[in-house]
């Protein structure tokens, strides 16, 4: 197994990993995520009581932190509408929607589901994010894991081991999320295709350099689904130099709405007091 207390690796255990989470859903490439085989299936327990996730009502994390919160939830319409007319527009409007999206968001929520082509399970959990450089990547499903970033350190931590590894800051392609205003030529990433319908626009994009840039991460190809009326991103498509797909779905999407601080929090055991 990949996930354990000795972090040490042979070279096929951590290709294998490495496969796993290319990105961290396009946003960590930290190699780790994901390297424990799937469970038997369970129900999705997710960081919030989604009962109470309702305007006006009182979010509870799983952590036992109460947080007040009234998330407005986009319910995306079904994407990709059999007979809906595509048009390809010019790759300057893909690129303005992309940045204008990323950096129009300050806090975000959304479940997500993640599958790495060639792998036999789907990855499941909840992603929290706060500008600036704050973020919570709490896998569920099959195993618990988590990648935090604190606001100055990013962690990976499996949950079942306790084992703890830090990440580079710039990992992957953090900065499309936690960068207050995204600049995609300062980060190395072209749009080179942009198609619409009824139902969504899918932009296509290049990374300039490929691993030379946005922390070194390996991440080559990106493709965005954003579904519209409201524009929500919806899937996260991203291909690796060797060519394995990672491929992310959002759902329950809630922008800009009021997200607990104690979720970022995180101290090393080590530091702990005793």
């Amino acid at each position: 197994m990949c996930a354990g207390p000795v972090k040490v690796f042979n070279d096929d255990e951590k290709e294998f990993c490495m496969r796993q989470v290319y990105g961290v859903t396009l946003f960590l490439a930290s190699g780790l995520v994901g390297c424990a085989m799937a469970a038997p299936s369970e129900p999705l327990k997710t960081g919030y009581d989604e009962s109470k996730s309702v305007a006006g009502g009182e979010v509870v994390l799983q952590a036992g932190v109460p947080a007040k919160a009234a998330p407005v939830i986009a319910k995306a319409p079904q994407l990709v509408a059999v007979g809906s007319p595509v048009t390809t527009l010019n790759v300057a409007d893909g690129k303005v929607l992309v940045e204008r999206y990323f950096s129009s968001i300050n806090t975000l929520r959304a479940q997500f589901t993640q599958d790495v082509s060639g792998e036999p399970f789907t990855q499941e959990g909840v992603f929290y994010l706060k500008k600036p450089r704050q973020f919570l990547w709490q896998y569920v499903k099959p195993t618990p894991q988590k990648i935090v970033g604190t606001g100055t350190t990013i962690y990976y931590v499996d949950e079942e081991t306790n084992q703890v590894t830090q990440l580079p800051n710039n990992s992957g392609l953090t900065k499309f999320f936690t960068e207050g205003r995204l600049d995609l030529d300062r980060e190395g990433v072209r749009v080179t295709r942009v198609e619409t319908s009824d139902l969504e626009t899918v932009v296509w994009l290049t990374i300039k350099g490929g691993d030379r840039v946005l922390g070194g991460g390996e991440i080559k190809n990106i493709r965005l689904v954003f579904a519209k009326n409201p524009t929500v991103l919806k899937v996260m498509e991203a291909t690796d130099i060797t060519g394995a797909v990672t491929t992310i779905r959002l759902n329950d999407v809630a922008m800009n709405t009021k997200v607990n601080s104690e979720l970022f929090k995180f101290i090393p055991p080590q530091y702990r007091e005793k």
